[in-house]
């Protein structure tokens, strides 16, 4: 069987730290996975977001909205490697003060990792999005998954 990795979107509703309807948490999540084909890892990765669903006693939920992006990890994967994008930038190697974040700013020093689950908080910097790295600290225990 084939190795896949899906970057899932997922959804807080209402924001766990702000209350907000509107403007909400939303979370990227990569899964690694096996499947028979393609159009098996779709159904799987689907499967996997609606799983992965919480509601809370306190009316928060997290909300699978879809699959970003989905990818088979061929040979040009090594076995510890779940992801890889290609993008052009201009003199990367000469812009790494710019473009590669402080150690210290690493999530892993900063409490968002993945021991915390509950508490994630990044989003992306697309249009409309706002980049949080507040803690999400549910206000009831969970009361059943889906």
């Amino acid at each position: 069987m084939a190795r896949y990795a899906a970057k899932l979107l997922f959804d807080w509703y209402p924001d766990p730290v702000t209350g907000n309807r509107v403007m909400r948490l939303s979370e990227e999540r990569i899964v690694v996975f096996p499947a028979r084909s393609p159009r098996a890892s779709v159904e799987r990765a689907k499967r996997l977001g609606k799983q992965a669903e919480l509601r809370y006693d306190s009316g928060h939920r997290l909300r699978f909205v879809g699959i970003l992006q989905l990818m088979e990890l061929g040979v040009e994967c090594a076995p510890g490697e779940v992801w890889w994008e290609f993008r052009r930038r201009r003199r990367a190697k000469e812009r790494a003060r710019t473009l590669v974040p402080a150690e210290k700013t690493l999530w892993v020093f900063t409490g968002l990792t993945s021991k915390r689950a509950s508490q994630r908080g990044a989003g992306s910097a697309n249009a409309g999005d706002e980049p949080s790295n507040k803690r999400i600290q549910p206000t009831a225990r969970r009361a059943r998954r889906g």
